[in-house]
């Protein structure tokens, strides 16, 4: 049986006792969890960032890592988690960011990973779809908190969002590629804006003749990227004087003020989520020397823009129409992202949270405003309550509610089954 998430576990178990490490692998770092069972009992847990024991490495995504670089992070997990426990069962899972790379790049990486682990007792290496994140941290939920039958779960990460909602016996999950990395999505956003406006004003070095935009779904990559993808100049003729056109061609999201644009779109909704919109702007110029020196658009002069005064991107960017509505639950459960960037941990309503955003954040516009913004108005674009309790339920209650702690319960009772049908003392690999 294989398991379904991104992560790395390392198991060590005797008859009553099993400790189960995992290494996360996500889109904003790797970190490795280690969780000791007595029974059904978690008597211990310890987490491992890798980017806390090498001070001088930035937070980043393993897909996002060099051979080398990837080595050198589990290795250096590893070994933390060998002074602790020296026999041990290793799987690795990956996550959104994984999941963002095309599938060759993935099984690369997957089997970098695996030469990494090949010397350790290896028990899988994968990357989990969204779905299985949420449905690991439902099963978490539940052996912590058995008793709740009506409720939701969000759970924010760097590149994707699981949300859960149970009642009774009926349960349904959804996963969406669009995590706090997303609340980028503004500052770039007023960049493109401005540039736009400045062509269709008519700037002095140049005159915008045509804008057009076509829709093209993005797949999973369903974020606030910007990308200029070339220019190409070439030489015509107009009323029979000689000129030269250049087509820059760019990607973002339909975010920018379509009312003075010539937009060809057949979208009748401006901001679905799932859709880029494709750019083509021609310039005209009278001589090649106005070309040579026309500074054309760079990726970086569209990312660098810090001005966050602005939320109209991050109103827009949410669409959930294509989620199925859901009638209101009696308590929200938040995971992650959430429990990083609030404080509070009772009586928390969505009124009161947009309340206290407005005090701190109206004079301030920094990064953790953006993303605080981000994060209340998924809530509020979720269809939430303004006066549903919203709980931070690790913060509360002290425990860990995490699609990781869902799999070392998985492995856990794998393990057990083993015991109790083959009398073997460990699970089989599944390498």
């Amino acid at each position: 049986m294989s398991l379904l998430f991104p992560v790395v576990l390392l198991v060590l178990w005797t008859a009553n006792c099993i400790n189960i490490g995992i290494f996360d692998a996500g889109s904003t770092g790797t970190r490795l969890k280690i969780y000791q069972f007595d029974g059904n009992t978690l008597t211990s847990q310890l987490t491992f960032k890798h980017h806390e024991l090498n001070k001088n490495i930035p937070k980043k995504g393993i897909h996002e890592q060099s051979n080398s670089e990837i080595e050198s992070t589990i290795d250096e997990l590893v070994r933390k988690a060998i002074e602790i426990q020296p026999d041990m069962l290793l799987a690795f899972y990956g996550t959104a960011g994984m999941r963002s790379v095309p599938a060759n790049i993935q099984n690369s990486i997957l089997d970098r990973v695996r030469d990494c682990l090949k010397k350790y007792n290896l028990f899988d290496v994968k990357v989990l779809e969204g779905n299985e994140e949420a449905l690991y941290s439902l099963k978490s939920f539940e052996h912590y908190l058995p008793w709740e039958d009506d409720f939701s779960i969000v759970d924010m990460g760097g590149r994707s969002v699981q949300i859960i909602h149970k009642r009774g016996s009926l349960i349904r999950v959804n996963s969406l590629e669009m995590g706090i990395i997303n609340s980028t999505c503004k500052q770039q956003n007023n960049k493109v804006k401005s540039i736009i406006d400045g062509l269709l004003k008519g700037r002095s070095d140049n005159l915008l003749t045509e804008v057009e935009s076509s829709n093209q779904h993005s797949g999973k990559r369903l974020n606030s990227e910007i990308l200029i993808k070339g220019t190409d100049c070439r030489e015509i003729k107009e009323k029979g004087i000689k000129v030269y056109e250049c087509e820059e061609k760019s990607i973002f999201n339909s975010f920018i003020d379509r009312k003075n644009a010539k937009v060809k779109s057949n979208e009748s909704t401006a901001n679905k989520i799932d859709n880029f919109h494709h750019f083509r702007i021609i310039t005209k110029f009278n001589n090649k020397d106005q070309i040579n020196n026309k500074s054309f658009l760079a990726s970086s002069d569209l990312t660098k823009s810090q001005d966050n005064s602005n939320i109209e991107c991050i109103d827009s960017f949410f669409d959930m129409s294509h989620l199925e509505k859901q009638s209101p639950t009696k308590k929200v459960f938040l995971l992650s992202f959430y429990e990083e960037i609030l404080t509070s941990t009772k009586n928390i309503t969505l009124k009161r949270l947009f309340e206290n955003y407005n005090s701190f954040c109206s004079k301030n516009s920094d990064e953790k405003c953006t993303k605080l913004y981000y994060s209340l108005k998924f809530l509020e674009k979720l269809g939430i309550n303004e006066s549903v309790e919203l709980i931070l339920v690790n913060k509360l209650y002290n425990i860990d509610i995490s699609w990781s702690l869902g799999i070392a319960l998985e492995i856990k009772r794998m393990n057990e089954d083993a015991l109790s049908n083959n009398g073997v003392d460990r699970l089989k690999l599944n390498t």
